[in-house]
């Protein structure tokens, strides 16, 4: 089968994971060429791609090599910058016969991304769009309202918000499961999981066409169909979303999302995917709570993210604001506030950490009923 050499743009942080985990996307697909926008901090830097030295370009018209598709992953930019990333696409759209779009464009972006795609013969997936089209009728006859069982250990990463490593983390532990002989099914929290050889979380559970009721019972089904045809020895779940909801003006959904996953299957291990906290393991314990009485599961692990709230410019601005910190000042604050929590708290980004996450879901999950290992 001929491998798709893909162009990635505009390249940002959340595709670092196709450099960190170049070695377990699809082989049907090849990530060769990167692009950023001037200003964002990637242009012009080198990265190791597949044991090979990747320049970051300035515009995808700067690519070397000829690519077969174009990825555009979400971003969240004003209008402005929308436009420019748009007007870049449609002028590479002559060099290349596939883009899938997974950014959320305004109507006149996505009007114009068409009308070129159409003139110049490309094909366009908008992921969004997908949404609008799904079929799932096929996973539920209409009068079945009870929960199947399914026989296969499920291991969660669930995130108290959003930009919290949840992918991140998924993929690690798909890694280290992968590399010691299991046999892993997947459904990931970002759109693209096909990229990587999972299944991406499917539409219908953003659909507002079907009702909140039917939707848990839909998971179970595409779950348990997914169990019985693949016959993974474990099931992961990268739950989108976060929990609940930040306060009354920054909603977040209610967290309904995750709700609704967690009443579709039982859990057996649960990855809470938290923000950067310094001050004490009472925060923790709330968590505990929360997860224990609303999602009826209990947590095993967090991983704790860089990712810091700035409240002072939250409540000063009227809008979430958050910084990036670097790794190593969550490494310590790990060591020196949450080495006594009650459950551990760790890293993703730390080859320790991996270790010792893996270990405890062998050990639990090795005196499951449902696996043998």
């Amino acid at each position: 089968m001929r491998c798709e050499k893909i162009g990635i743009y505009p390249f940002n942080n959340d595709c670092n994971v196709f450099i960190q985990h170049s070695d377990l996307v699809s082989s049907e697909y090849k990530v060769c060429e990167l692009a950023s926008l001037k200003g964002w901090g990637f242009t012009g830097k080198k990265v190791q791609l597949y044991s090979e030295d990747i320049q970051i370009k300035s515009s995808p018209q700067e690519f070397e090599q000829t690519v077969d598709l174009l990825f555009v992953p979400e971003f969240e930019v004003s209008q402005q910058v929308e436009n420019i990333i748009v007007n870049e696409i449609t002028n590479y759209i002559p060099k290349v016969s596939k883009i899938k779009c997974f950014a959320k464009l305004t109507d006149d972006n996505l009007l114009r991304l068409k009308s070129k795609c159409s003139e110049l013969g490309a094909i366009l997936y908008c992921a969004y769009e997908a949404d609008k089209n799904d079929d799932y009728k096929q996973y539920l006859k209409k009068d079945e309202v009870h929960l199947e069982q399914i026989d296969v250990p499920i291991i969660a990463v669930a995130g108290m918000w959003e930009n919290t490593d949840k992918f991140k983390t998924s993929l690690v532990i798909r890694d280290k499961l992968l590399k010691e002989g299991y046999k892993v099914s997947q459904i990931g929290s970002r759109k693209y999981c096909e990229l990587f050889g999972f299944h991406s979380f499917p539409d219908f559970m953003l659909n507002p066409e079907v009702s909140e009721i039917k939707k848990p019972l839909l998971f179970n089904r595409y779950i348990k169909m997914i169990a019985d045809n693949e016959k993974p020895d474990v099931i992961i779940i990268g739950v989108p979303g976060s929990i609940q909801a930040f306060n009354e003006k920054h909603t977040n959904r209610f967290g309904i999302l995750p709700y609704l996953v967690f009443q579709s299957v039982l859990v057996d291990f649960l990855v809470m995917c938290t923000f950067y906290e310094n001050t004490s393991t009472e925060f923790l314990d709330e968590v505990l709570n929360l997860c224990k009485y609303r999602l009826s599961c209990t947590v095993d692990m967090f991983h704790m993210s860089n990712l810091f709230f700035d409240m002072d410019e939250t409540v000063e601005k009227g809008l979430v604001t958050t910084n990036k910190l670097p790794l190593e000042m969550v490494e310590r604050t790990i060591k020196e506030k949450f080495s006594e929590s009650k459950l551990p708290v760790i890293n993703i980004y730390e080859k320790d950490s991996v270790d010792k996450l893996y270990k405890m879901i062998l050990d639990k999950l090795s005196n499951d009923v449902k696996i043998m290992i």
